[in-house]
């Protein structure tokens, strides 16, 4: 029995979207206790050995941070709220290659050309500078910029974390930012719909071929 070329067009792309759901995810096993530790002691062992970096950049406070903010992983996708102050100058470290570069921005630009996060479906929903201020009983200070980052899974994001710290690239991030107030949050009301949206472009293009088709018989 022959298949049109319409109907294998059609199954093309029913692949090609069940690929996308597959590659977007959003929902799978929670992270566990033995997998967070060897991640964690992956850390340690690279402070340990890059001291003089771990110091500089205070790296022993962010292990403790991520150690507990995974710790309460429920293997479903989430959102990353960055508050973002940036430094007048860069500051790499005095032996560092960069370390005449000054540009906090062009340092940030390194940082998240070497996260990679798009790999894992990662992505920025959200930017913007900051405006004004109203209410703060932090007493946090200034921040320039918000920042929305979803993530598909906290896997993902420890994983990135461990791989940004270990390939050196996170040397970046703290060479651009002043100060920082990150945490996660999970969606309960949303307009940000991309399964949503993308089914729907799928079904469009679906469609195109009995559209042409109609469109010859007049």
């Amino acid at each position: 029995m022959m298949i049109s070329k319409i109907n294998l067009y059609r199954l093309f792309l029913l692949i090609m979207y069940f690929a996308f759901l597959i590659w977007y995810g959003g929902s799978g096993d929670k992270m566990t206790p033995s997998e967070i530790k060897r991640g964690i002691d992956k850390l340690k062992a690279y402070a340990l050995e890059n001291e003089e970096m771990s110091s500089f950049y205070g790296t022993d406070k962010t292990i403790d941070s991520l150690n507990k903010m995974v710790s309460n992983d429920d293997g479903r996708e989430f959102i990353m709220v960055n508050l973002i102050k940036y430094r007048d100058v860069a500051k790499y470290p005095e032996n560092s290659k960069w370390s005449n570069d000054y540009d906090p921005m062009i340092a940030e630009q390194r940082y998240f050309e070497g996260l990679k996060m798009f790999r894992k479906a990662g992505h920025p929903i959200f930017f913007s500078k900051v405006a004004s201020k109203f209410i703060d009983d932090s007493d946090s200070g200034e921040w320039d910029v918000v920042i929305l980052v979803r993530y598909r899974s906290m896997r993902d994001l420890f994983s990135m974390a461990i791989d940004a710290a270990v390939s050196g690239n996170s040397i970046h991030k703290w060479a651009s930012i002043e100060k920082t107030n990150v945490f996660p949050v999970k969606s309960q009301i949303s307009l940000f719909l991309p399964k949503f949206f993308i089914t729907l472009l799928f079904l469009l293009v679906a469609y195109i071929p009995a559209l042409i088709k109609r469109s010859h018989q007049k």
